[in-house]
């Protein structure tokens, strides 16, 4: 039996939203120039989706029928859903922009039907599930193995996680679903049986918002582009020899030596977003070389390991601005962004420890927005002492640790088949939604962090990791042993830390320090995970000719909203963005640099007064 999902306006019409006056990326092929019909995209989008699928059984084809609704397709849009029986057993093709993924289902009578009370209970490190697109897969044996850290998995563990998965892995992740599936996702109570209508209404914001991802998609601008960044790091290559030249040469005086640190300040910026690419696998076309070229342009060039980066940051693009999930907002006791931080004891669910707001908390914060950018100037010292204990901890977990057996799969009973005695316990109480004009309460804290496997990582790679990360201290210490006399060179030391620490972190925090946070985890649903990263989030309304020195992040909104855009079509990308924000009445904050920094500041001086009127 096949179902097929109604066809997108978007793949009768193509082309994208092209805004008057702004000009296609710069070498980038400008897609048809017929203008993308925003009335399609924005409205009469909702509807009913349902998945038919018949369940072969060794008899012959069954006269039942499982209906079951999976979460609203991202990609799937205007494509078929297949099911044929193979060999006895149920196979579902999902056709995706030309690819074919096979997962293999039981007869009809062995499918596990899980609901959403289930789900829930399973969001710790001892058993996790998580939904993908209506399926149920169990991950616990792999958080130690996933790319992203164990952390990145539990973020979304209990719960429904198909808009994360979709838009941070290119489609061939997709094949490896299969091996760890369980069951199919029940959308409504434990006592649904086969057969009954259980769709959901597809929500119109998060159907554009998917339409206008699968446009990006055909416009090719997930593409890797490896010559792009061949060329920018031979610019990179120039500017770091200049800088080393200034720094050494024995005629330079001590203005020029210290302009030739401002230069090595600046290229630990530049080179630091093309760390930040590789983290996102957008820059080589295969894994290998792309781990190979992130622990150079990090480890060795840059002083921060790339693993440590990837594993806090990739939790921080699932759970951006939660007070306990984010680790990018989690900075007590030397700042408090946000009241909830004020609120007793928060438990940092990445760093698996409470951040208690205590009197030591209270003296420090209370002048927060008076030594902001001294921080700042110097939080690249933090980043070498983050960089070393996650490259210690790695090593001695893989050296000298004695190995622990990593979690085995659950076992489920399909709830169709549960007898009395085989009920659920209680769901937990629902966390809190996402939500802005009151504090939720606080999640409670898990089980202790010894539960939380450790990243299971090759031990060729962390020496690798290890030695770049020495060698970068190396080639600095002998570069800065060359400038003459004790306290020029400490001024040269402190100058290149402080013009990469302003121009780097300032940038990084500026466009999130500002904006609501909430309590708890990321949710589930298609909506607010679209309107949780547009408020988590603000642009920087620059000019073209300042895109090399932001590297692509004053586009924040639309990084976040589609994490693997590649960084030369994000100003593109901004245009149709802001045009279907502003079609749905959604908030789109871009505004100068200077505003951004002006908002952090009031904010941070407000959550200061609070901690002084206290």
């Amino acid at each position: 039996m096949v179902a097929a999902a109604s066809t997108s306006p978007l793949m009768e019409a193509p082309a994208p939203l092209v805004k008057e006056g702004v000009p296609a990326a710069e070498g980038v092929v400008a897609p048809p120039s017929s203008a993308l019909d925003l009335d399609d995209l924005a409205a009469g989008r909702s509807r009913k989706t349902a998945v038919t699928g018949a369940r072969a059984s060794k008899k012959g084809p069954g006269k039942d029928a499982l209906m079951r609704s999976p979460s609203p397709p991202a990609r799937s849009q205007g494509k078929l859903l297949e099911s044929s029986s193979v060999g006895g057993k149920k196979k579902k093709s999902f056709v995706d922009n030309n690819k074919k993924v096979s997962q293999k289902r039981n007869d009809d009578d062995d499918d596990v039907l899980i609901t959403q009370a289930e789900l829930a209970l399973h969001d710790s490190p001892a058993s996790s599930w998580i939904a993908i697109d209506g399926d149920v897969y169990d991950v616990t044996a792999f958080l130690a193995r996933h790319p992203g850290g164990p952390r990145t998995l539990l973020a979304t563990a209990g719960r429904d996680a198909s808009e994360s998965f979709r838009l941070m892995h290119p489609e061939k992740v997709r094949k490896m679903l299969p091996s760890f599936r369980i069951g199919t996702l029940v959308r409504g109570n434990q006592d649904n049986k086969k057969g009954e209508d259980d769709s959901v209404e597809v929500d119109e914001t998060a159907q554009a918002f998917h339409d206008l991802d699968r446009e990006f998609e055909k416009w090719g601008w997930y593409e890797k582009e490896p010559l792009y960044y061949a060329a920018l790091l031979a610019r990179l290559a120039v500017l770091l020899g200049t800088s080393i030249t200034l720094l050494v040469h024995e005629q330079s005086p001590a203005i020029v030596r210290l302009f030739g640190a401002v230069l090595l300040g600046v290229f630990w910026q530049q080179v630091a977003f093309v760390g930040h690419d590789c983290g996102h696998n957008s820059v080589m076309r295969d894994r290998g070389s792309e781990f190979w070229l992130g622990i150079v342009v990090g480890n060795l060039l840059n002083g921060i390991d790339i693993d440590w980066w990837k594993s806090t940051h990739n939790v921080h693009h699932v759970a951006v601005n939660s007070v306990h999930y984010d680790p990018d907002i989690q900075h007590l006791p030397v700042l408090a962004l946000d009241e909830r931080f004020c609120d007793g004891e928060n438990y940092s669910f990445y760093h698996m420890r409470f951040m208690p707001f205590d009197a030591i908390s209270r003296a420090i914060t209370r002048y927060q927005h008076v030594y902001f950018y001294p921080l700042m100037a110097v939080a690249r010292f933090n980043l070498y002492v983050q960089s070393l204990c996650h490259i210690a901890l790695q090593h001695y977990h893989a050296f000298l640790a004695t190995p622990t057996k990593a979690p085995k799969s659950s076992k489920v009973t399909s709830v169709a088949k549960r007898s009395p005695r085989q009920e659920l316990a209680p769901a937990p109480a629902p966390e809190p939604e996402f939500e802005h004009s009151a504090l939720a309460p606080r999640p409670a804290a898990p089980a202790p962090a010894s539960s939380v496997p450790n990243a299971i990582v090759s031990k060729t790679h962390l020496i690798a990791r290890l030695l770049t990360f020495m060698g970068y201290f190396a080639w600095v210490t002998a570069v800065m042993s060359q400038v003459p006399g004790a306290e020029l060179r400490f001024a040269c030391v402190l100058t290149s830390h402080v013009v990469c620490g302003l121009m780097l972190h300032t940038m990084i925090s500026a466009s999130h320090f500002s904006r609501d946070m909430y309590n708890g985890r990321p949710c589930a649903e298609l909506t607010n995970w679209v309107k949780l990263q547009l408020s988590g989030t603000l642009n920087y309304a620059t000019s073209r000719a300042w895109d090399w020195l932001y590297g692509g992040l004053q586009f924040q909104i639309e990084h976040h909203l589609y994490p693997r855009l590649s960084r030369r079509h994000l100003r593109a990308a901004s245009t149709h963005v802001e045009a279907l924000c502003s079609k749905l009445g959604l908030e789109y904050h871009a505004i100068s640099f200077y505003e951004a920094n002006r908002e952090v500041i009031i904010t941070l001086g407000q959550c200061a007064g609070a901690t002084r009127s206290e």
